[in-house]
């Protein structure tokens, strides 16, 4: 079991997609963390307390009041607020990182998908090579078809290469076109009626009742019955967000647009990102004057919140009133790569908990202020200290010692 973890502990993973989450915003005050002392996962309160204790190998936000995590087995499991495990998947299993509109999909050791619910029965057996995530229409999409929340076949369209998620009431599909010998994209309604005309070489969903369209490499918007609201002009895009605002890139510069294609926020930006929470995160190709950084936490009237310092970097967007940044910290003499801080911090920037991954086989010393060379011994002990595993860990130390001391 030991040995397990440790392969496990100098691996710093993401808890989430950066710019992903579940649609439905679940209100459990706790953010996965680790800590300098033990590299394995808990969960902390907005106090930066540690309330659930690290014994996870990867550890990802709530949804629908559950949290995946995964054991010391590898498999993955799901828990509630206090910590307790309410299922675990099969060995081999895999499953989304969150709940969407209630369902989690799931796949077997076979790659076939399945479906189950928050009380984790499953409603859509897992006998499909492809699938989808459940969408607000109850409606997911599932190799040539669409099914409901009950695993019920409503329309096939067997003539598509591909099929997307519903947004708004309308999905993206993928079909063949002879006459072009090539793929082209359009979108139905919920009852399988075509909306927009199959004549896209790309067509993307991004909320707020806007398509994104594609035409000779360049970016426009739809509205979903296909009537052309601004003409493509933009190399690159997220998605809408909080506010209907929308991060577009015309040549180099990032701006943000409205629902109708009209600017927000004017082209500043080398990179932007949607709002969470009324902050966005932007970086300029210029030094900002009465800034150290090009890096900044926005809110939506394209004011700095937030300077991030020049060796930090966002790793997950603002959840539930915290976002996480990650520090690089060098060797100011040799430029060696030393350790890295995570730090949770507030919509002020003040740090509400941070902890310590150090490089390669050295412990981090907050006294001494740097890494600590120590033997494998002693790192087994900090990084299991606090946690169940310690006395397993001291057991394998004394029995290391024991053997020693017997070859003698």
């Amino acid at each position: 079991m030991v040995t397990i973890l440790l392969a496990a502990l100098f691996c710093m993973s993401n808890c989430d997609d950066q710019f992903n989450s579940t649609p439905e915003l679940d209100k459990t005050l706790l953010w996965p963390a680790q800590s300098d002392t033990c590299a394995l996962w808990g969960y902390i309160n907005e106090k930066g307390e540690m309330v659930i204790p690290q014994k996870f190998i990867e550890a990802y936000y709530f949804s629908c009041g559950r949290a995946k995590v995964i054991l010391e087995d590898n498999r993955r499991a799901f828990i509630d607020q206090f910590g307790q495990i309410l299922y675990v998947l099969s060995e081999g299993e895999e499953c989304d990182n969150s709940f969407y509109y209630g369902f989690c999909r799931f796949s077997d050791v076979n790659g076939l998908y399945g479906m189950f619910d928050t009380n984790f029965n499953i409603v859509i057996p897992n006998e499909y090579t492809s699938m989808g995530r459940m969408s607000k229409e109850g409606l997911v999409s599932a190799e040539k078809g669409y099914l409901n929340k009950n695993g019920e076949t409503v329309f096939l369209l067997p003539y598509a290469k591909s099929l997307s998620d519903f947004c708004d009431g309308v999905a993206v599909v993928t079909i063949w076109e002879d006459e072009d010998r090539m793929y082209k994209d359009g979108a139905i309604d919920s009852n399988g009626k075509l909306v927009v005309d199959t004549i896209y070489e790309v067509l993307y969903s991004v909320e707020n009742g806007r398509l994104v369209y594609a035409k000779n490499g360049r970016r426009g918007l739809l509205d979903l019955k296909g009537n052309v609201v601004t003409l493509p002009m933009y190399s690159d895009y997220f998605w809408y967000g909080e506010g209907g605002l929308m991060p577009v890139c015309r040549g180099n510069r990032w701006m943000y647009i409205d629902k109708n294609g009209k600017m927000a926020l004017p082209e500043l930006y080398a990179y932007a990102t949607p709002f969470s929470e009324g902050i966005a995160y932007v970086k300029y190709d210029y030094k900002v004057e009465g800034y150290d950084s090009n890096r900044m936490l926005i809110n939506k009237q394209g004011k700095i919140i937030l300077s991030l310092k020049s060796d930090q970097y966002l790793q997950t967007i603002p959840h539930n009133g915290l976002a996480r940044i990650r520090e690089i910290y060098f060797d100011e003499e040799t430029g060696a790569y030393e350790y890295e801080e995570f730090k949770y911090i507030d919509k002020k920037g003040d740090v509400i908990y941070s902890w310590i991954i150090p490089q390669n086989d050295s412990y981090y010393s907050p006294a001494a202020k740097k890494p600590a060379e120590m033997d494998e011994d002693e790192m087994m002990l900090r990084m299991f200290e606090g946690t169940e595993y310690y006395p397993l860990a001291e057991q394998c130390v004394r029995n290391k010692q024991m053997r020693e001391n017997l070859k003698n």
